[in-house]
């Protein structure tokens, strides 16, 4: 063990460090993460800090240190903290308008104990979460077995979920007309593309003086679930829901898209599936059927499932994912639960 000695003392004290920006925003971008790393190596050395390897990525930092125990590792951190976000904010001001205060009043700290372990798994920190991803993914589908009773049952939510996303599209698309009309949008596409940050600065505050963002999104969709339609579309599904017709009028704002399609009661444009954000609410998957609010449908026995990975059948230790409740339609008409 390599151990430091300063005055009376003689210590071996590594740590592993986390914090994140307030509300976890991806902000260290853009030249702000490199000027964070220069801050930490500029305070370690005043501070006799040994910083063995660091880490930013866009809403959180790693850090791997070795500080003195009579000095702390809280107090280092909150000087860290202090400095860096006196300076960050000098120097990249729209950090001010994103934020009431950059860093969060928390931190966490583990004693590291062998070092060249802890050292690679903090430099596959970014590549296991900003590349691919670690875990393997599947798509599973499995047939159900659904009366005639529970059909009709089903097709309510489906309707109401056509008809959500139809009055979100409409919403969207009048939101996206006022965007392009508005002084702030028209002036922000004069800004040369080059720095970036002035030009995004710029859009993003034209997007939402008139509220074309995902959350404003979200928010009109209260006065929707208001109706009868909020009595078959739960919260969980309404708001993975809300992301699809964002996401399409967003691409012709981006100009990746000419138009988009309110969605039909049939053919290749209707409502084909709901799903929800995890197996713990809404739509979820237990002992080989899938519940849904009173309803309970089977998997069918026998039949054969698709599969991209060799995980087996669905079951409630392995599906952690998104469950959904998917309608296909077959040839003569009939829908495919």
């Amino acid at each position: 063990m390599n151990c430091q000695s300063k005055h009376t003392v003689v210590y071996s004290c590594k740590y592993h460090v986390v914090w994140c920006p307030k509300y976890r925003r991806r902000v260290l971008v853009t030249g702000a993460d490199e000027r964070l790393k220069a801050i930490i190596h500029q305070l370690a050395e005043e501070r006799t800090v040994t910083v063995f390897e660091m880490e930013g990525m866009p809403d959180h930092v790693h850090l791997l240190v070795e500080v003195d125990p009579q000095y702390g590792i809280h107090r280092f951190v909150k000087q860290v903290k202090g400095r860096s976000s006196r300076l960050l904010r000098q120097e990249f001001p729209w950090l001010r308008s994103r934020l009431p205060s950059l860093w969060t009043t928390l931190f966490r700290a583990w004693e590291v104990h062998r070092l060249p372990l802890s050292s690679h798994t903090l430099k596959t920190q970014k590549r296991s979460r900003w590349g691919r991803a670690k875990t393997s993914s599947f798509v599973c589908e499995v047939p159900l077995r659904v009366t005639s009773v529970q059909e009709d049952i089903l097709r309510t939510p489906f309707e109401a979920a056509r008809q959500l996303y139809n009055a979100w599209l409409g919403e969207a698309l009048g939101r996206m007309n006022l965007l392009k009309q508005s002084k702030a949008y028209q002036g922000a596409r004069q800004i040369p593309r080059r720095p970036k940050t002035p030009r995004q600065e710029a859009f993003t505050d034209a997007r939402q003086a008139v509220g074309f963002t995902e959350a404003a999104l979200s928010q009109y969709a209260t006065t929707i679930h208001a109706s009868w339609i909020g009595l078959h579309i739960d919260a969980v599904i309404g708001q993975t829901l809300t992301r699809r017709p964002f996401d399409a009028v967003n691409k012709i704002v981006l100009g990746r898209a000419k138009k988009v399609r309110c969605k039909g009661k049939r053919g290749l444009h209707q409502i084909g599936s709901l799903e929800g954000k995890s197996n713990v609410a809404g739509l979820r998957w237990r002992e080989g059927a899938l519940h849904w609010g009173s309803l309970t449908l089977p998997m069918v026995s026998g039949a054969t499932t698709i599969l991209s990975s060799p995980m087996g059948w669905p079951t409630a230790s392995n599906t952690s994912g998104l469950c959904g409740a998917p309608s296909k339609a077959i040839s003569d008409g009939s829908p495919n639960w």
